[in-house]
């Protein structure tokens, strides 16, 4: 059944897409990525791991490949240079350009010390955005909080365009620090299997335009992948890196989002949830969603093929419902071999359609940081006249 869209003046469209992922550097090429649901990670000294060149040694910093999606979420967006003039920046990192003072340090030589709050403005230079530019780092739910405080922005009328996402690169610091804390697993990412053992570092970035309906009316671009129609958060500050157990602030956050977003939790068609393979704050996030969404919604575990981005997770995850709502598609889960039994979601195997446009995207980040947005199917006249390209 398909349900509605609400009747809101303030709906936000995303008009462009930009990724730079290990398995596709485009909306089509990670798409056809998923619906496979193929991807392996690469071993290297620091153990394995999702990298965009699919080498050892990643040399590509996260704010290169901020800069690259977001050029390629204008582009998509078909936006001139005019229409960013007041456009605004919302970027999350966890690390920002750690890997690359990493490099610098093994080979003796001496770099400027790294910032994760440089790749916001970064891409603000590079695309010519003269609004307000905001690096968060919330840690793994950064991307999520990035595209929510885009959301508000362009509800509130301080831009009329976002650029929003998150970026991340591979540490081989950052690996070692999670393999001393347990949470990493050495073979490969399989959050849904029982047998999960911990998370797999993943690198890249995804960034989507948002865009008022107004503004893009008024450039006469009706073409749209999805709306963003919700957004809540909430922090449970229960531990520096452990999950509130009983998953009540997820909860929290997640009826926030379907609350703005004006929807009851029947309206939510599929999950795309933070879900990284680390059972403990699995089981915290699943006891959230099992009391706020229907009983089987389907669960897609988008880090089984990109690996845990950091701070760009969130925003990947919001993407990918972007394009699941657009195609109006589940993707099947990766590296599910035995199903976790105490996991009350469902989880396809193979493509699935969407019962209703809308899914619901959550991130939990280190010292309770939780956040979720709510993204649907654009409507169907804008669906159909999806045409991209052409700067307006």
């Amino acid at each position: 059944m398909q349900t509605s869209a609400p009747a809101r003046a303030d709906r936000v469209r995303v008009t462009g897409l930009g990724v730079i992922a290990p398995i596709g550097d485009s909306p089509d090429d990670l798409w056809s990525a998923l619906l496979a649901a193929k991807a392996e990670p690469v071993t290297g000294p620091a153990g394995p791991a999702y990298r965009h060149d699919g080498a050892p040694a990643a040399a590509r910093p996260a704010s290169r490949f901020a800069v690259d999606a977001a050029f390629a979420a204008v582009a998509d967006a078909g936006l001139s240079p005019t229409a960013l003039v007041r456009a605004g920046v919302f970027l999350g990192t966890g690390l920002g350009d750690l890997p690359g003072f990493e490099r610098a340090y093994r080979a003796g030589g001496i770099a400027p010390a790294p910032s994760p709050f440089l790749a916001a403005p970064a891409v603000a230079r590079a695309v010519g955005c003269g609004g307000p530019v905001h690096g968060i780092g919330t840690g793994c739910s950064a991307g999520v909080y990035a595209v929510g405080m885009a959301l508000d922005a362009i509800r509130s009328g301080e831009v009329d365009v976002a650029i929003a996402g998150g970026t991340e690169a591979v540490s081989a610091v950052a690996a070692a620090s999670l393999r001393r804390l347990g949470l990493l697993d050495e073979v490969v990412c399989r959050p849904f299997d029982a047998d999960r053992a911990g998370m797999v570092p993943g690198e890249g970035a995804a960034v989507l335009v948002l865009e008022s309906a107004a503004h893009a009316a008024a450039r006469g671009h009706d073409a749209a992948y999805a709306t963003v129609d919700g957004f809540g958060m909430s922090c449970d500050a229960h531990h520096v890196t452990a999950p509130e157990p009983t998953g009540d602030p997820i909860r929290a956050a997640v009826r926030a989002a379907l609350r703005d977003a004006g929807r009851p939790r029947a309206d939510v068609g599929a999950v795309v949830p933070h879900r990284a393979g680390v059972v403990a704050n699995d089981r915290a996030e699943t006891a959230a969603l099992a009391q706020e969404l229907s009983g089987g919604t389907p669960a897609y575990g988008v880090k089984a093929v990109l690996g845990h981005t950091g701070g760009a997770a969130g925003a990947f995850g919001c993407l990918v419902a972007a394009l699941m709502a657009y195609h109006g598609t589940v993707p099947p889960n990766a590296h599910v071999a035995t199903p976790d039994p105490d996991c009350p979601l469902a989880v396809p195997l193979t493509p699935t359609p969407l019962a209703t446009g809308t899914v619901l995207v959550t991130g939990t980040g280190f010292g309770g940081n939780n956040a979720a947005v709510v993204i649907s199917r654009a409507d169907a006249p804008a669906r159909a006249a999806r045409s991209f390209g052409a700067a307006s």
